[in-house]
């Protein structure tokens, strides 16, 4: 025995290495494996960037096209450009080539998107208009090349990519120009790359040195963050400011760039603008962007060593723990073989006394089963002690050996309490006595097929010590206690169903005894009136019309309830609706909208060269001033729809004050139509808590009225009249807002002020009205808001007054 554990505690060492080293290569293949992953998320997450920035430079190259397609569209550009086709090249008149160079100008104005400049060419290449008119002009000979392209496919085209002795680089845009079939020339837009690198390039952020820069498809860097490179090809410029390094690797990703166009890639090179020239690795991912008939390279580069560090920290630290589990482990084998000698010179002294301490455990064990079974069947005596002594129920205990109806044994408190029988007597008491509706061969009859699990149900009637009888409802069952069968029986009180049920049948027989009297009655043919009978007759019909009015007044109720819910849910999905469509009617005005506000442009720019008095020129000026006003204020107006019907998930704060001004705002223009003014006599800001939408509707239903009221009065006296109001006043008192609303419309006639806040109730035709909207503004206020909707006459029109309970709530509410 003692050589086998010598041998195993020999082979406990050489395993422990074993374990230890294999630690060691797992977290040495964790530390790859987690690298491959962050590099691999890092390189796709360059790519995205790229594919990003290449898109949006093909969507700026696009939206210029588009641009410079607006223009040779317009009217002012077509009717100029032909006036200038039809002078000769030697006799072009210059003041229509200075309305061209206007009209450019004023095109230029507008753009923002890099067009730095627009050159207009006949179709004999002869420059007729340029802006700006104070840069120097020449075609290049490539330029020469594109234009006599255009000219003769009178295809629209986006030029190469130029990098001129001065300024910025730029590429351009050839645009052929019609009126009609016929061919007048081309515009040509020249635009900046200093656009694009400004809001695309530049802003890219990636680490501490990682940038963006862009190459065209000759490697010539065209938007990169050392500025002086620009132009120059990227390997040139490479080899000729660092010598000294081997630049086959940067050369051969270049090269991969243009063939495959989107990829990434890991090389050394030197970061932009640093003078050190420390050669660095670095993470690449480039995407092409066409560009007409070429394209650019978009490439980010990124900090290799940056993106590795966490990874290389959490390295070190791994390495440093393994390390230092490994010698925890070798110190703890060798404290481990230690005390496992002293533990063998005690096994034997301690092996005799192991029979003892098991007994005694056991021993121990056993008591403490005990001690849990007693605390067990304490506490489970304990609840159903507590479930026995307050049930709601009367419960007696009866004897039931052998199947007969013994003795009661027990009762509840509840029956004590019920049928006065005190513990003491109860045992002398049996069944039959207590059930006096049945004899002892009724109960044994009705009990004798019961066994162990099995229970009955019945009515009958138990009688008190005092002579007390309540009908119950008895529920029995069959159980064992210490080896005796007992029969549960559980008393429920049912007087008052007993009651109710009595009641019922009073009230049918008394409804049938009238409905037969009176059918009776009419069916006696000879019956004639007398004092007498006509008085029992008319009782008759009053009790039936009562039953009748009680009938109606129920159906009614429910109704009203049902139309309230339905109108609720009408509102709600109406907003809803309403919300998404004003949505899509925003969405589709907004460029009808812009284009009218260019057309306006263009007249003005025309009318300023017509010869016309200085009247009529103020006349026409005042009239587009109020045409840009008015499309500025739709514009507006669909931004205001579209957020008051955007359905609120939650309550919040929100003013009152504007939410006021908000629904006069809506109706603006009806107040106007119609001459009311419209006075607001409290300004004092006042925040209020909930949904504002439901408030600001319920505003508009009551304005919307009030607007009605005033046209409906025009309408009757044929005429407007003059002194036409609206006033609105709150005023916070406590916990409680007042809002008024006063119009002096002459108010509502006083036989239909009480029926105004009913549903489906309208004094408008059906084609202005509905009856719904002050049912819904009472409904919003009390629901809502905990208040109240009121309506009175005074001064000669109508005065509204809304009480809001619930407008504030505490902090910890919100």
């Amino acid at each position: 025995m003692k050589p086998l554990r010598k041998n195993r505690n020999h082979a406990i060492i050489p395993l422990s290495i074993i374990v230890s080293l294999i630690m060691v290569y797992l977290t040495v293949i964790n530390y790859l494996d987690y690298s491959d992953t962050l590099i691999s998320n890092e390189q796709r997450r360059l790519l995205a960037v790229a594919d990003a920035i290449a898109r949006s430079i093909e969507e700026n190259v696009g939206s210029n096209s588009v641009y410079l397609n607006i223009v040779v569209g317009d009217t002012s550009f077509v009717k100029t450009m032909d006036a200038l086709h039809e002078q000769s090249s030697d006799n072009i008149n210059q003041t229509q080539s200075n309305e061209m160079e206007q009209i450019l100008r004023r095109f230029m104005k507008v753009n923002n998107a890099g067009i730095i400049e627009l050159t207009i060419f006949s179709p004999k290449f002869e420059l007729l208009s340029q802006h700006p008119i104070d840069n120097p002009f020449q075609l290049t000979p490539e330029e020469t090349d594109e234009m006599k392209a255009v000219v003769e496919s009178r295809l629209q085209k986006v030029g190469d990519t130029y990098f001129p002795d001065e300024g910025s680089p730029y590429y351009t845009i050839y645009m052929p120009v019609f009126s009609g079939p016929e061919f007048l020339g081309v515009l040509r837009g020249k635009i900046s790359t200093d656009y694009i690198y400004d809001k695309l390039i530049k802003p890219v952020e990636l680490g501490i040195v990682g940038y963006a820069s862009v190459k065209t498809d000759e490697t010539r860097l065209l938007m990169h963050p050392s500025s002086g490179d620009i132009g120059q090809e990227l390997m040139k410029v490479r080899r000729a400011r660092f010598p000294q390094y081997d630049w086959s690797e940067l050369e051969r990703v270049a090269s991969e760039q243009l063939v495959n166009r989107r990829g990434v890639s890991i090389y050394h090179s030197i970061w932009a603008g640093d003078a050190s020239g420390q050669r660095v690795k670095k993470f690449s991912a480039y995407s092409s962007a066409d560009i007409g008939d070429n394209f650019w390279i978009v490439t980010i580069s990124a900090d290799y060593k940056q993106v590795m560090e966490v990874i290389h920290k959490n390295y070190y630290i791994t390495l440093i723990t393994s390390a230092m589990i490994f010698i925890a482990v070798i110190f703890a084998l060798i404290n481990f073989l230690v005390t496992r000698q002293r533990q063998i010179q005690l096994e034997e002294s301690i092996h005799h006394n192991k029979a003892l301490e098991k007994l005694n455990v056991e021993l121990a064990e056993d008591i403490r089963q005990r001690e849990i079974l007693q605390k067990e069947l304490t506490k489970m005596l304990n609840k159903y002690s507590a479930i026995f002594a307050n049930t709601k129920d009367c419960i007696f205990i009866v004897d039931f050996s052998d199947k007969h109806v013994g003795h009661l044994i027990e009762q509840n408190v509840k029956a004590l309490e019920v049928f006065g029988y005190p513990d003491e007597d109860i045992s002398t008491l049996t069944l039959e006595q207590l059930d006096i509706d049945h004899d002892k061969e009724d109960l044994e009859e009705r009990f004798g097929s019961l066994d162990i699990g099995n229970s009955t149900l019945y009515e009958t009637v138990l009688a008190g010590r005092k002579g007390v009888k309540v009908p119950v409802e008895a529920q029995c069952s069959v159980f064992e206690l210490d080896g005796k069968r007992r029969l549960l029986y559980i008393a429920r009180d049912i007087s008052q169903r007993k009651q109710e049920e009595q009641i019922l049948i009073r009230s049918e027989r008394r409804f049938m005894s009238i409905v037969n009297e009176l059918a009776t009655r009419m069916k006696d043919e000879s019956y004639e009136v007398d004092t007498a009978n006509y008085d029992s007759t008319t009782l008759l019909h009053q009790k039936l019309e009562q039953i009748n009015i009680q009938l109606e007044h129920m159906f009614k109720k429910e109704l009203d309830e049902n139309r309230r819910k339905e109108s609720l849910m009408l509102m709600q999905s109406k907003h809803a609706a309403m919300g998404e469509m004003i949505g899509n009617i925003a969405h589709q005005w907004r460029q009808p909208l812009n284009t009218l506000n260019f057309i306006l442009n263009n007249m003005m720019d025309e009318l300023r060269d017509c010869h016309i008095d200085e009247a009529s020129r103020r006349f026409l000026d005042k009239k587009f001033e109020k045409g840009f006003n008015i499309i500025n204020k739709m514009s507006d107006t669909i931004d205001d729809f579209r957020h008051f019907f955007k359905p609120q998930d939650c309550k919040k704060v929100f003013n009152l004050n504007e939410t006021i001004e908000l629904a006069l705002h809506l109706f603006e223009e009806r107040i106007k139509l119609y001459g009311i003014i419209v006075e607001v006599l409290n300004h004092e800001p006042v925040m209020c808590y909930g949904y504002s939408s439901h408030l600001a509707q319920v505003l508009l239903n009551m304005i919307n009225n009030s607007i009605d009221a005033h046209k409906i009065r025009d309408d009757k006296m044929g005429a407007k009249y003059s002194d036409k109001k609206i006033e609105i006043n709150y005023s916070v008192n406590g916990g409680t807002l007042k809002i008024t609303l006063f119009d002096n419309a002459g108010g509502i006639d006083e036989e239909v002020i009480e029926r105004i806040f009913d549903p489906y109730f309208t004094t408008k035709d059906m084609q202005n009205g509905t009856g719904l909207g002050l049912y819904m503004s009472k409904a919003i206020i009390e629901k809502h808001f905990g208040g109240t909707l009121e309506v009175m006459n005074k001064n000669e029109g109508a005065f509204f007054t809304m009480t809001l309970k619930h407008f504030l709530e505490e902090e910890n509410e919100r």
